[in-house]
């Protein structure tokens, strides 16, 4: 290598990471897509192919979360929801928090999103706006009640409550570059019928 080559590698080392890190995120995004694709398709095979138990008004806390789809129909969000929150569901999916309640169940419910695969829209939520959840066990729908930001750790959010409620979480700011600070909680009410 001639000096003035060696000399030139800083130059362009910035505009090489850049464009792998552009590389990754389409990568991450095309495969994320691809997955909501495939499941929502699963998804209304299995809704089409039985009829849902009946979904008794009871608190369920153990068993597994089913392969389900929320809905904010005004924010033109419709994502996958899988059982868990560790790094490979919320990478192509939302997750139901472990150990929150399920939707057909009585208290919180709690979903969790990356803000930068399928949780960006919630940013232009508001009170009164509508959200579904589509299970194999029905169809629950929800009225935002409030949004706030919170720390992650502030586990009041996830408390079970009397009442039959949903909480999101996405991370917070939305633009945020790296691991966010915050989390943008979002509570809504379960509806009757």
């Amino acid at each position: 290598m001639q000096p003035k080559t060696v000399l030139r590698i800083p130059e362009y080392t910035p505009a090489a990471i850049g464009v792998a890190a552009i590389g990754y995120r389409s990568l991450i995004t095309v495969e994320a897509r691809w997955f909501q694709s495939q499941e929502k398709q699963s998804l209304r095979k299995a809704l089409h192919a039985a009829p849902p138990p009946a979904a008794p008004h009871v608190t369920q806390l153990t068993g597994t979360f089913p392969k389900s789809k929320f809905e904010a129909p005004q924010l033109g969000l419709s994502t996958i929801v899988l059982e868990g929150t560790d790094s490979d569901v919320l990478r192509r999916a939302a997750g139901h928090v472990e150990g929150t309640a399920f939707p057909w169940g009585r208290g919180n419910s709690a979903i969790a999103g990356r803000r930068d695969t399928c949780f960006r829209p919630p940013r232009n939520i508001h009170p009164k706006d509508e959200i579904v959840v589509t299970t194999p066990r029905g169809r629950f729908r929800y009225q935002v009640d409030w949004t706030k930001i919170a720390d992650p750790h502030q586990a009041e959010v996830l408390r079970r409550g009397s009442r039959q409620a949903l909480t999101l979480i996405p991370c917070y700011p939305f633009h945020y570059i790296g691991h966010a600070p915050k989390r943008f909680i979002v509570h809504a009410v379960r509806l009757a019928g």
